[in-house]
């Protein structure tokens, strides 16, 4: 059995950062809305920073988003949102052991005090239920467990909503990378270290239910400063790790990007962790000539 909320899974763990925040004050320049002109553009374009466990209903607070999003000729994801059946069959052979179960991962101990875990969570779950996947695939469902999460059928996940939105509207729908390349970064790494992240989790969980909650604070004050200090001194992930997941990725979107806004006027909606540092794709946007201004969201 692989859990029901799979694909909002998938998106939590592509916001990182979820380290501690000395405040959630905004400043003048923290916004989630961002718009991008010059350097030959004939329209300006937007760039919004979501947070993948966050509903519809956080939008309608933020009417000058939906304003941007309608000057838009298209909508740009992380990837495109597929039914619910195509993407799990796209995500399957990554989160999938390739032999075995995770109990030939895991110690006798280790398998109950997992399972144990799992059962203590809200949408309790047995471990046995989730045995066919990797470790790293069940960390997730736990991240996602305890993880403020107001997402339903009625009120849809930011990402999904704007994809909707710009289907419903005529709006074309592209995504900066693959299911395939996004789920390749994410469930690859080493079995072993999966297991180190995933035990890690579990036994931290009290912590890492208070972080996801400071992370979700943090956003909703569109704090991307904290953002940034969490990201430097995140200490779940190696350099090489980090670079993978988050830098990288940003590098590779920021060279498709002017080509996507140079066709029409975008709306790209991204996980609000790949914004801000001088890695970050506004900053990286800027480096490549383009005008990065901040947008009033109210």
């Amino acid at each position: 059995m692989l859990p029901k909320n799979l694909k909002l899974l998938l998106f939590f763990f592509l916001l990182p950062g979820i380290g501690s925040y000395a405040q959630t004050s905004a400043k003048r320049n923290n916004t989630l809305l961002w718009q991008v002109s010059g350097n030959g553009l004939k329209q300006p374009s937007y760039i919004f920073g979501s947070y993948h466990l966050a509903g519809k209903n956080f939008i309608d607070t933020l009417p000058k988003v939906l304003e941007a999003f309608n000057k838009t000729s298209g909508v740009m994801g992380e990837i495109v949102l597929t039914d619910a059946a195509s993407l799990m069959q796209k995500v399957f052979p990554f989160i999938a052991m390739e032999k075995g179960t995770i109990a030939d991962v895991l110690t006798a101990e280790e398998y109950t005090e997992v399972d144990q875990a799992l059962q203590k969570l809200p949408g309790a779950a047995k471990l046995d239920m989730l045995k066919t996947l990797k470790p790293a695939a069940i960390q997730v469902t736990i991240a996602g467990m305890v993880a403020p999460n107001n997402v339903t059928e009625s009120n849809p996940a930011l990402d999904q909503y704007f994809q909707d939105e710009a289907k419903r509207t005529g709006k074309m729908i592209r995504g900066l990378e693959t299911v395939e390349e996004q789920s390749a970064i994410l469930f690859n790494t080493p079995i072993a270290r999966q297991k180190e992240q995933l035990l890690k989790t579990v036994r931290e969980i009290d912590k890492c239910r208070k972080e996801s909650a400071q992370l979700f604070n943090a956003y909703k004050a569109a704090n991307l400063e904290a953002l940034e200090k969490s990201l430097s001194g995140y200490e779940d992930y190696t350099t090489a790790e980090l670079n993978d997941i988050l830098y990288d990725r940003n590098k590779k979107w920021a060279g498709k990007v002017p080509g996507v806004m140079e066709a029409g006027p975008t709306f790209f909606v991204v996980g609000a962790g790949h914004l801000p540092g001088e890695k970050g794709l506004l900053s990286l946007l800027k480096k490549a000539g383009y005008t990065v201004k901040p947008m009033s969201t109210r």
